[in-house]
């Protein structure tokens, strides 16, 4: 212990802490360029032309240029599609899976209402339970649709029924 109290043993503890920080940045810079030889190699075989006389369906030739073309193609209506999605709230979407509202519908609602309030006396659903009940509320019209998934939630959320979908 008297050796730190001296200047030559400060010195000492001062120079292998240095060391030790000097291992740890090397190793550290090691890493780093082991990372970059590995990418520069696979940045090469990346950017290498794909091989002459690729063979596409039906046995044509088909460039890089084309393969890009065909899938702007394909992905134009699916990028329309999502567009008029946004622009309208997701309206259109709810139009197609909502019906409206029928005595049909009525009656589903009150079945699903019954059936809730029968499993919230049991306390618990079992999967085919809640996956029955998830067949019903699709069946309904949006506002019947909102209003059965929020009994359903606050009967969860209460503790009331234990289950989950």
């Amino acid at each position: 212990m008297d050796d730190f109290k001296s200047p030559l043993g400060v010195l000492a503890a001062v120079q292998t802490a240095l060391v030790v920080l000097l291992f740890f940045k090397l190793s550290h810079v090691e890493g780093e360029l082991a990372d970059m030889r590995f990418a520069a190699a696979h940045a090469d075989e990346i950017s290498q032309p794909a091989p002459a006389g690729v063979a596409a369906y039906g046995g044509a030739e088909i460039s890089r240029s084309e393969v890009r073309e065909i899938i702007r193609d394909e992905l134009l209506p699916v990028k329309a599609a999502l567009s008029n999605l946004g622009r309208d709230g997701g309206a259109a979407a709810a139009a197609v899976s909502a019906p409206p509202r029928t005595a049909e519908t009525d009656r589903i609602y009150d079945d699903f209402k019954q059936e809730m309030r029968r499993l919230v006396a049991q306390g618990t659903a079992s999967e085919a339970e809640m996956a029955a009940l998830q067949a019903k509320v699709a069946k309904l019209p949006q506002s019947q649709r909102n209003a059965a998934l929020l009994e359903m939630s606050k009967a969860m959320s209460n503790g009331s029924l234990d289950a989950t979908f």
